[in-house]
Parts: structure tokens; C-alpha cells; sequence
């Protein structure tokens, strides 16, 4: 595989992740690039447009790219 990064993301920073769950209204992400890192996708943030089904969009397994918005400091 590759190097893992430790710590966390800095915001706005571009990184990889592959899905691992998907919800109604939001997607869980493990963070590739980092070791034991997950996120959280809105569904706001999937498509500019409305979403009748996520899972038109996401499917569990996929990689994807992301751009990290928010670093939520009170959950580490």
C-alpha cells in the first residue's frame, strides 16, 4: 500500500477515501491517507442538485476524493 500519515488533516486539504457506510442523509468515510482516521460526507456536499437516493452517487467499497471542510476537535 502507501505511507500513512499520523495526526490529522489539515482543512482544505485533498485526500482519498473509500466508503464505508452509507445513510440517508450522509456517507462515513475511512480516510486512506491516514491511519485509523473516518468522516463524515454530508449529503449536501455529495451534489450540487437534490438527491433522491445516495446511493445513486456512493456506494460502499468506492474510493473517493475529498476535500476535508471541517476538523471536528471536541470528538478526538
Amino acid at each position: 500500500m502507501f505511507y500513512k500519515k499520523t495526526g490529522f488533516p489539515e482543512e482544505n486539504e485533498i485526500i482519498i477515501c473509500t466508503i464505508k457506510k452509507v445513510l440517508p442523509n450522509c456517507v462515513f468515510a475511512i480516510l486512506d491517507e491516514y491511519d485509523k482516521k473516518e468522516g463524515l460526507i454530508h449529503i449536501s456536499e455529495i451534489s450540487p442538485g437534490r438527491i433522491r437516493n445516495i446511493r445513486d452517487y456512493v456506494k460502499e467499497g468506492k474510493k473517493v476524493v475529498c476535500k476535508v471542510l471541517k476538523i471536528d476537535n471536541i470528538k478526538h
